[in-house]
């Protein structure tokens, strides 16, 4: 899907842009760039939107994405009300035209190329430890860190995220209608939620909003939806007692076999074996 351009703001003593964010939640901002992004989060919760995958995110999770992946990390502000995360941004050309064509950084060129589709680091703590200091680094050290975070990276097992590189094509104007869908359904997923609803807050007609969502989110409204709720159910199932039946009622279904459906299709598990301890197994699915 598509995204507003973002400029990423350098300084003249670096090559590339290293950033701290620490904010009282992270809006839902589809964008994209033309530098490749290193992102790190410390503290937060919520979901992380890469082309057409839709996953949790929380502490720890380690983020790579090649140039113009369009993007958002959006924070479950109920959950955890504070964000903070460390990224890295820079160009092909930051340190000079060809450098990632040398042949001692054929991994990395190889990772970039892979990151096209974002990629997530399930095992590398090591490297987000690192990435840690990164902002508090002098501008030689800082680049440094960041080539051996990238070559060691490029070593580390990773997850795609996005079924194929992502081809941005989303206007202003279908930018602010995802906004707004995207806001109300995050304040009212509990509640019974209908398409002619959610159609009507973009002013289009029911057969037209599906259209547009399914272009621009690589989904439909009902499986966006479903995924929401699915992914706060897994977290009342495990930071909670309450019954099953109930954490399906508190997430916006309506039954507990339709919960219980849905829950599996999309994570592989049903939501007692969530409960049982098996938190793995809840990890979203693409």
């Amino acid at each position: 899907m598509k995204a507003v351009l973002e400029d990423i703001p350098t300084s003249e003593h670096a090559a590339f842009a290293t950033r701290r964010f620490f904010q009282a939640g992270w809006p839902f901002n589809w964008h994209l760039h033309p530098e490749h992004e290193l992102t790190l989060v410390r503290q937060g919760t919520g979901r992380r939107y890469v082309g057409d995958h839709i996953e949790d995110f929380g502490p720890g999770d380690l983020v790579l994405l090649a140039s113009n992946v369009p993007h958002t990390w959006q924070a479950d502000v109920k959950a955890e009300p504070w964000c903070e995360s460390i990224v890295a941004q820079f160009r092909d050309d930051a340190l000079g035209p060809g450098f990632f064509d040398l042949p001692e950084l054929a991994k990395v060129r190889d990772l970039l190329k892979a990151a096209q589709r974002g990629l997530r680091f399930p095992e590398a703590q090591a490297v987000a430890s690192t990435l840690e200091t990164l902002p508090d680094q002098s501008p030689p050290r800082r680049l440094l860190v960041l080539l051996d975070c990238l070559y060691e990276l490029a070593d580390r097992p990773w997850v795609s995220l996005a079924s194929e590189p992502a081809s941005p094509r989303l206007r202003p104007r279908d930018r602010s209608r995802i906004d707004t869908v995207s806001a109300y359904v995050q304040s009212h997923y509990a509640e019974p939620i209908s398409l002619d609803e959610v159609a009507g807050l973009v002013h289009m007609s029911r057969t037209a909003f599906c259209r547009f969502f399914q272009r621009v989110m690589g989904r439909t409204f009902i499986q966006y939806l479903h995924e929401l709720r699915v992914s706060q159910a897994c977290r009342l199932l495990v930071e909670t007692d309450l019954p099953i039946a109930d954490v399906g009622f508190r997430v916006g279904f309506g039954n507990l076999a339709n919960f219980n459906r849905v829950f599996k299709r999309l994570r592989g598990v049903t939501p007692s074996v969530v409960r049982r301890g098996g938190v793995g197994a809840a990890a979203g699915r693409a």
